[in-house]
């Protein structure tokens, strides 16, 4: 996906199970493309109502391109999140 002149971007998908057998918590992985060519990962989005969720998450400490928990909010049976990403913000050796 690609983010408009404004920084802003969207993208629609179903929300993911917990690994089965294991208690890790829901999450999408998100990878960064900068027009430059660099790319990176950032903090994985994850879901505030996760009952797997480790309290502690919501309080971490120099999170890859910002926090990347979130609340959902459901309208007719459809959910949305919102998550700001900041470009280069922890990531090691970023210039």
């Amino acid at each position: 996906m690609r983010s408009d002149a404004d920084g802003r971007y969207q993208f629609s998908t179903i929300r993911p199970a917990s690994y089965p057998g294991r208690n890790v918590p829901q999450h999408i992985h998100l990878t960064i493309l900068e027009p430059n060519g660099r790319y990176y990962y950032i903090a994985e989005i994850e879901f505030e109502d996760d009952p797997l969720l480790p309290k502690s998450r919501l309080m971490a400490k120099n999170p890859r391109g910002g926090l990347g928990v979130i609340p959902l909010s459901e309208e007719n049976g459809v959910y949305y999140g919102k998550r700001d990403i900041i470009l280069g913000l922890n990531i090691p050796n970023y210039e």
